[in-house]
C-alpha cells in the first residue's frame, strides 16, 4: 500500500523537537539526583564496559600507566584493569562506542575550554552527555521510521505509531533511565536500514541509498553481531510472492550487491578486530562468557510470559502488533510475513542463549532494536481501525494503547534495573504493579528462588549440573558451606499483624546415601547483635539418592521480636557434603 506523500508542515518539527525536550528534561532531572560512579548512573557495569573504549583511546591511549585509577571497581567493573599484562579488557562490543563519539569529543573540548573536571572521561559532565546522545538517538530513531512508514500509511497513522512506539514499550525505558545501553541506537541504526532499502527499492538507480542500508547493517552487527539476522530484510521487504522473492534473491547476488555488502561488513567489524588482537593476541577471539546454551531447549515461553522481563508481560503493547501480523495475513497485505518471520527467529536466537532473560533489565530489551520492524503491523492495525475511523474498534484500540503506555511508563518509573525475583514470581510482579499504582492493592509476602536470576542469588554458587526447574540450583560441595541466603525485616514480610511463623520448603537433590547432615538456618540479629538462631535438619526419612526431594520447614517466631530486626535464612551445608538445593520457597504467617 504506497501512500501519497502530502506537503510538509510545522508538525512534523515541532512533533520531534517536542519529544526530544521532553525525554532530556526527564533523563537529566532523573540522572542529577543518583549521583556518578554507582549502579543507578549511567556509567555503571555494562554500560561502562561498552562506554570505555572512548576514555581508553582520548585519555589512557590502551596504558594503564594514563589510566584513572580504580575506575574499574568504581565502575562495577563493566570493565577490568589488568595490570599484569597492561591491558582494559572489556567482554562488550566497541560498536557503540562510535556514535557516542562525536558527543564525546566535544564534551572533551569544551571542557578544555572552560577548564571543567574531566576526571579522564568519568566526570559528571561526561555521565550527563550519555543523556543528551540517547535522546538524539533516540528522537533520529523515531524521525527516521516515520519517514519510512510515511511510505506505506497516512499521516495520522505515522504518528500515532511513533508516539506509542515511544509511550508503550521498553524503548522509553531505555531512552530516559538506562541510556548508554545498546538498545536505543540500534533502534536508530535498523530505523535507517529500513528506509534507504526501502528507498533504493523505489529508485534503484541511486546506489548510494544501497550503500547507506549496508553501512548501518554494518554498524548494528559491529554493536551487536547477532543483528546479523537483519540480512533477512533485504530478502524480504515488500516481498509479496515466490517468484518476487527470486527476482529479490536474483538482485542481491549480483557483484554490486552481495559483495559489496560483505566487503562493508568486513571492514566494519576490523575495529573489533584490533581490539580482539589486543586484548587476546588473535584478530578472532570470543570474549562473551555466554553462549547458546540453549539452542537444543529454547526458554521460548519464558522469554515471551516470565514475570523475569517476559516481552508480553513487560510490553503489553505487543499484543497489538501480534494482533496486527495476523490482520496482514489474513488479508495478505505487503510485508505480511517479514515481521512474523523476524519475530520468530529472533525470539528463538533470545531464547536460546544462557541467560534468556537478559539479566538487569526492563522486559526483554533485545527487541527494542527491531520496533521499527514491528511498526509495520502496528501501523497496519492502525489505519484499518482508528484512521480508517471505524468507531467501536477505534474506540478499544485507542483505549488499550492509553492503558498500555500508562502501564509502561509508571512501570518505568519505579523499577529498579533488576527484576528481584524468580521466573514465575507474580507475587513479585504483582508487587511492582502496586507499586507503579496499576494494582489497587498490595499483594501479601511470599518469596520464590529457582535460583536462575542472579539479581537475587545474593552471591551464591549457582550450577547447570543439575536443576529441578530452569537450568540453575545451587551447589554445595566441601569448599561451599554456605551459599546464598534470603534476608528481610520482620515488619515488611506481614500486613497489619505480627510475624508469627515462616513456612518453608526446599528440594534437595543429594549425590550418596548417606544424609547430607545440612540444616535450614533462621539467623535473626539486630546491630551485630544475635537475638535468635534456629535451626531445622534437611534430610528426611526414606530421601532417595540422586532424586530430587522436598523438605517442608517451620519455624515459629515469638510475638515480641523486634520488627526491624534482620532476618537471614540460609543453609547451612555443616558436613561439607555435596548436594544440590533448588525451588526454595518462603511464606509468612
Amino acid at each position: 500500500m504506497e501512500v501519497k506523500r502530502a506537503p510538509r508542515s510545522w508538525i512534523e518539527p515541532v512533533f520531534f523537537i517536542a519529544v526530544f525536550c521532553v525525554i532530556l528534561t526527564i533523563s537529566l532531572k532523573y540522572h542529577s539526583k543518583q549521583g556518578v560512579l554507582n549502579w543507578k548512573s549511567e556509567i555503571f557495569a555494562d554500560r561502562a564496559g561498552y562506554y570505555v573504549f572512548l576514555p581508553a583511546t582520548f585519555y589512557f591511549h590502551w596504558d594503564l600507566k594514563n589510566a584513572q585509577p580504580k575506575v574499574d571497581e568504581k565502575t562495577g567493573y563493566g570493565f577490568v584493569y589488568d595490570y599484569q599484562a597492561n591491558k582494559i579488557r572489556t567482554k562488550y562490543s566497541c560498536g557503540l562506542a562510535f556514535p557516542i563519539a562525536p558527543f564525546f569529543i566535544t564534551v572533551h573540548f569544551i571542557t578544555r575550554i572552560f577548564g571543567i573536571p574531566q576526571d579522564k572521561g568519568f566526570a559528571p559532565v561526561y555521565h550527563r552527555m550519555t543523556d543528551v546522545s540517547a535522546a538524539v538517538y533516540l528522537v533520529l530513531g523515531l524521525f527516521l521510521m516515520f519517514r519510512f512508514l510515511r511510505k506505506y500509511y497516512s499521516q495520522l497513522t505515522s504518528y500515532l505509531v511513533v508516539f506509542f512506539m515511544l509511550a508503550g514499550t521498553n524503548l522509553f525505558y531505555y531512552s530516559v533511565f538506562d541510556v548508554l545501553m545498546t538498545h536505543v541506537y540500534n533502534f536508530a541504526f535498523v530505523a535507517l536500514y529500513l528506509l534507504f532499502f526501502k528507498k533504493y527499492l523505489e529508485s534503484p538507480g541511486k546506489y548510494w541509498y544501497f550503500i547507506i542500508s549496508c553501512l548501518a547493517l554494518s554498524m548494528l552487527t559491529l554493536i551487536r553481531p547477532t543483528s546479523i539476522i537483519l540480512a533477512l530484510i533485504l530478502v524480504l521487504l515488500d516481498v509479496k510472492t515466490p517468484d518476487e522473492l527470486k527476482v529479490r534473491l536474483a538482485l542481491l547476488f549480483r557483484p554490486r550487491h552481495i559483495p559489496v555488502l560483505a566487503g562493508i561488513l568486513f571492514l566494519g567489524f576490523i575495529p573489533q578486530l584490533v581490539y580482539n588482537r589486543y586484548v587476546s593476541g588473535q584478530f578472532f577471539h570470543y570474549l562473551y562468557d555466554d553462549s547458546f546454551a540453549n539452542i537444543f531447549s529454547p526458554r521460548l515461553f519464558e522469554v515471551w510470559f516470565s514475570t523475569m522481563n517476559g516481552l508480553f508481560i513487560y510490553t503489553p503493547l505487543m499484543i497489538l502488533f501480534i494482533a496486527g501480523m495476523v490482520m496482514m495475513v489474513r488479508e495478505k497485505a505487503v510485508n505480511a510475513f517479514i515481521s512474523i518471520i523476524l519475530f520468530l527467529v529472533l525470539s528463538y536466537a533470545f531464547a536460546s542463549w544462557t541467560c534468556w532473560y537478559f539479566g538487569c533489565s526492563f522486559g526483554q530489551r533485545s527487541f527494542i532494536d527491531v520496533l521499527p520492524v514491528f511498526a509495520i503491523p502496528f501501523a497496519y492495525l492502525i489505519e484499518k481501525s482508528v484512521a480508517a475511523a471505524k468507531k467501536a474498534r477505534a474506540i478499544v484500540i485507542m483505549l488499550l494503547l492509553i492503558f498500555f503506555s500508562y502501564c509502561n511508563i509508571s512501570l518505568a518509573h519505579v523499577y529498579e534495573e533488576c527484576f528481584f525475583g524468580s521466573t514465575w514470581d507474580w507475587n513479585r510482579y504483582a508487587v511492582l504493579l502496586h507499586k507503579a499504582k496499576i494494582l489497587p492493592f498490595k499483594p501479601g509476602f511470599a518469596y520464590y528462588n529457582d535460583f536462575e536470576n542472579a539479581a537475587i542469588c545474593n552471591g551464591g554458587e549457582a550450577t547447570t549440573l543439575v536443576a529441578r526447574s530452569g537450568n540453575h540450583s545451587l551447589v554445595f560441595n566441601p569448599g561451599r558451606e554456605f551459599n546464598s541466603y534470603f534476608v528481610e525485616y520482620p515488619a515488611n514480610m506481614v500486613r497489619d499483624s505480627v510475624l508469627k511463623k515462616l513456612r518453608i520448603k526446599v528440594h534437595i537433590f543429594k549425590t550418596s546415601n548417606t544424609p547430607t547432615g545440612a540444616f535450614m538456618v533462621c539467623d535473626i540479629s539486630k546491630d551485630g547483635k544475635n537475638l535468635l538462631w534456629y535451626s531445622r535438619p534437611l534430610d528426611v526419612p526414606m530421601a532417595r539418592t540422586r532424586e530430587w526431594y522436598a523438605v517442608p520447614v517451620n519455624f515459629d517466631i515469638p510475638k515480641d521480636l523486634d520488627p526491624w530486626a534482620e532476618m537471614r535464612i540460609y543453609i547451612w551445608n555443616k558436613e561439607k557434603v555435596t548436594f544440590y538445593a533448588d525451588d526454595l520457597e518462603i511464606n509468612a504467617e
